[in-house]
């Protein structure tokens, strides 16, 4: 009985205890045992498959899909529902008022209601399931009207549900909808490292744990996209780099895209698969962290990613030679002439004595492998210069001054005014 059934003779009955909600899981699959059961059995599908018969017909559950079986009808399984299937399901009483006439006479429940376009349904299944096992006071009012609620929902789920009869159809709306897996409470605290600390208040939980815990409660959600705005910016600096690596291998493990807000470069760089720079909202540059740090398209974009950051410079483009102050450093074939900015990134530069581009020499930072220069140059925009060259190179530290020739794939220059990107020697 479709349409009318389902609302005004449910609703006819103002009350209905709610025995049994919670939640099922077979991961090696499961024939449904043949019952004739005394209360209504709502059974809820997020994952998997299952057939089950009501008499002699036999009903498909696929992904948010509800089964309705009524109280009083034999109901069974002949096959093992598929692995790995998950179910939400709800006993809900009846009265001897609604089985005083034939069964189903005073209540008419459709079998099989699509709810994939209603997700109110599966959050009103959960709130069921976590409201039966709370200690809250009036319990059992607040359960039976949910009931009423989710049948409401249901009647409108089914009102609205178009049937599927194209089965290409079909095959390709699950492929485009993907559904995410469905993830139990131990799974997610698993999953994010905080089992040990289930029974712990929020306020007996150290910052990373609190942080973890937030994410879990993301995740149970099964949202198609997972939105983090900031998540570190309150994490000392130790524990940044520890949770930059848990998010990386919890987004992986749960498999959902992932937006990741943040103004730190580091963060950027090293979670990300793909960087979305953007400037006072719009889009300067999407790349791979490499992308855009090779490749960057503006002198934005090209002082976003780096550590010691890139060196810029004030200089100009003279028949087909960059200059930086009255030296022409490098050759930049197919460069308009022009003022420009001139960028050198600090692997960029290599040491020579006699090298195209003097700086004054300020010190020498040895760190281990590598040699950092300071220098200072009246072009600079920067304060410093910072250029980065193997431990092997020997500077003259009693020296006033140091030279430089230049990386070609490691300068970029802009143009002076719009700050786009120039490219020569292609």
């Amino acid at each position: 009985m479709k349409g009318e059934s389902l609302l005004a003779n449910f609703l006819k009955w103002a009350w209905h205890p709610v025995e049994q909600a919670n939640r099922s899981y077979f991961p090696t699959g499961y024939v449904h045992p043949g019952r004739n059961m005394a209360s209504h059995d709502l059974i809820y599908l997020t994952e998997g498959e299952w057939e089950i018969w009501l008499d002699q017909t036999p009903y498909l559950l696929t992904p948010d899909h509800v089964l309705i079986l009524p109280a009083g009808v034999h109901h069974y399984g002949k096959l093992p529902c598929k692995e790995q299937t998950r179910t939400i399901y709800l006993h809900i009483g009846s009265f001897p008022e609604e089985r005083a006439g034939d069964a189903g006479e005073a209540i008419r429940l459709p079998a099989l209601v699509d709810c994939r376009n209603a997700p109110s349904v599966r959050r009103m299944f959960e709130g069921i399931v976590r409201l039966f096992w709370s200690d809250v006071p009036d319990r059992e009012v607040e359960l039976s009207a949910r009931v009423q609620q989710l049948f409401c929902m249901l009647g409108r789920a089914e009102a609205s549900a178009v049937p599927e009869t194209d089965r290409v159809a079909a095959v390709t709306k699950a492929i485009r909808e993907n559904p995410q897996r469905f993830l139990s409470v131990p799974e997610l605290a698993e999953m994010v490292h905080i089992t040990p600390y289930l029974k712990r208040k929020p306020a007996e939980l150290s910052g990373g744990q609190q942080q973890r815990v937030a994410i879990a409660r993301a995740l149970s959600k099964r949202p198609d996209v997972l939105l983090l705005d900031e998540p570190l910016s309150n994490l000392d600096a130790k524990l940044r780099v520890e949770m930059r690596e848990e998010i990386r291998r919890i987004q992986r493990e749960a498999g959902i895209t992932t937006v990741f807000v943040t103004h730190d470069q580091e963060e950027a760089s090293s979670i990300a698969d793909r960087v979305v720079l953007l400037r006072d909202g719009v889009l300067q540059q999407e790349d791979t962290a490499r992308g855009l740090y090779e490749n960057p398209v503006n002198l934005f974009a090209a002082d976003f990613l780096g550590t010691p950051p890139i060196n810029v410079f004030t200089g100009r483009v003279e028949g087909e030679k960059l200059m930086i102050g009255d030296e022409a450093v490098l050759d930049v074939k197919g460069a308009p002439d022009g003022e420009v900015y001139a960028a050198v990134r600090p692997e960029g530069f290599i040491l020579d004595e006699n090298g195209p581009l003097t700086c004054k020499l300020s010190g020498v930072e040895v760190m281990g492998r590598d040699v950092s220069i300071v220098s200072r140059h009246k072009a600079s925009v920067n304060p410093i210069i910072r250029a980065i060259i193997g431990s092997d190179n020997k500077v003259d530290t009693a020296s006033a001054t140091v030279r430089f020739s230049l990386k070609p794939h490691k300068t970029f220059i802009f143009g002076k005014d719009s700050e786009e990107r120039i490219r020569f020697g292609e």
